[in-house]
């Protein structure tokens, strides 16, 4: 198997090799597997075969406790193998996502102050044109939606609300 690189950023890559799984013989297995179970399907267990039913039984639970077994232990030492990378990244990963909440925090906090910023230039404008149209500032309600980013100050001032 040839080497596989990935590039976190342009100074750090992970290069490794993965390396196949072979089961010699597997086909031959298989073949024995479906040769047993074509042998017992539709099996209707009597009173003179039970107990040569019951050795069957047993003898295919060793079968598969071992086919079982050897998939764990498999599974074991692949696992031992990618344990350290999970180590090492997963501290960095939590890393970067508190970091990462921390400014959205701050994103947030920016943006609330903003629209509040916002809220009081317009609440200025009420109070400064509202005795133009002889109405009291205080009856007039900010719609939320002058508070986004893209609704400009004639926008505001040209509302029919």
């Amino acid at each position: 198997m040839t080497n596989k690189e990935l590039f976190i950023d342009e100074e750090t890559t992970i290069t490794y090799k993965p390396q196949p799984i072979n089961i010699r013989n597997f086909d031959t297995l298989q073949a024995k597997i479906e040769e047993i179970r074509a042998k017992y399907d539709g099996l209707v267990v009597t009173a003179d075969s039970y107990q040569t039913d019951k050795k069957t039984k047993q003898e295919l639970n060793k079968l598969f406790n071992r086919l079982d077994e050897q998939r764990r232990k498999v599974k074991r030492d692949y696992m031992a193998q990618i344990k350290p990378i999970e180590d090492a990244i997963k501290p960095l990963e939590d890393d970067i996502k508190e970091t990462s909440v921390n400014i959205d925090k701050q994103l947030k906090t920016y943006d609330e102050k903003w629209k509040e910023a916002k809220r009081t230039q317009i609440q200025q404008f009420i109070n400064d044109v509202s005795p133009n149209y002889g109405v009291s500032a205080e009856t007039i309600t900010i719609d939320s939606r002058f508070l986004n980013k893209s609704t400009s100050k004639k926008a505001v001032a040209g509302c029919n609300c």
